[in-house]
């Protein structure tokens, strides 16, 4: 929340768990922090695919807002 700059525990959960169920597999880091780590050897394909994974599960989490 940027006005109380409360941790976003329960948005980094969702963004972990609509991330995970559509095949991108995410690290938590801290308390709303999401870590991001992937090989050297990744393709350019696989990269935007995984960017709107992201993309997608971060409009979800923050639907409402």
């Amino acid at each position: 929340d940027k006005k109380s700059k409360t941790p976003g525990i329960k948005e980094r959960e969702k963004i972990l768990t609509e991330s995970f169920y559509n095949g991108l597999l995410l690290l938590p880091a801290g308390e709303s922090t999401i870590r991001i780590i992937p090989p050297l050897t990744i393709s350019d394909s696989n990269i935007e695919k995984g960017l709107n994974i992201l993309e997608n599960a971060v409009k979800s989490a923050n639907a409402g807002h």
